[in-house]
């Protein structure tokens, strides 16, 4: 069993790591020929994308690399919001650069997906011994702070899609393309959150 376990952590680390890296470069091989560009928005622009692609890179060079932390190994997570939060991520990203591409070049969203793969893919690696089998009772505290966890994500999707309506009425639709998958993914976030917030109430041994 362990070992079966050290081989599913370690093809997830490969699979997850080198997509990272991969979104990571996309970026920097994109922008390459604007980081020396006369034009000074350009460069900044190539410099702020080819940023990103780099904390991607160095991301998935973690993931592949890193076997501990806080003195404890690291394992696959068992929860499995985390992995459905993490296809969600990588969806998204994978639309926004596709986008991305399509578009004259440079442009600083290039970068974006990098930090979203790179992220989702983080979650999906514990320290051994931190997820508990057991069933813990929500307190009253920690039923108040995941409602407004909830409350709070639902909340910033709404506004951040009904920032891109207006912008895109306006006529800026590069800025309101920019703004919809960060308020889908709020609003994801959000539902994967109060779902496994009632599937921890139902789980939970009831109060007698």
């Amino acid at each position: 069993m362990a070992d079966g376990g050290q081989r599913h952590t370690g093809l997830v680390r490969a699979l997850s790591g080198t997509l990272v890296i991969a979104a990571g470069v996309v970026p920097i091989v994109v922008n390459y020929s604007y980081l020396s560009s006369n034009a000074g928005d350009d460069r900044m622009i190539a410099w702020t994308a080819a940023g990103c692609g780099l904390l991607g890179v160095l991301m998935g060079l973690w993931i592949l690399l890193a076997r501990r932390t806080g003195g404890k190994p690291l394992v696959v997570t068992r929860r499995k919001w985390r992995y459905g939060a993490s296809i969600i991520m990588v969806v998204l990203g994978s639309g926004l650069l596709v986008a991305a591409l399509t578009a004259s070049q440079p442009q600083t969203v290039t970068g974006v997906p990098a930090l979203f793969i790179g992220n989702s893919m983080l979650q999906l690696f514990v320290p051994e011994g931190t997820e508990l089998d057991e069933a813990v009772q929500l307190s009253d505290a920690q039923r108040r702070t995941w409602r407004r966890g909830i409350a709070v994500l639902a909340a910033v999707g709404v506004l951040a899609l009904c920032g891109a309506v207006a912008l895109a009425v306006s006529g800026n639709l590069s800025a309101a393309g920019f703004i919809v998958p960060f308020g889908v993914m709020f609003l994801l976030f959000a539902v994967l959150m109060k779902r496994q917030f009632a599937r921890r109430q139902n789980e939970a041994p009831q109060r007698t």
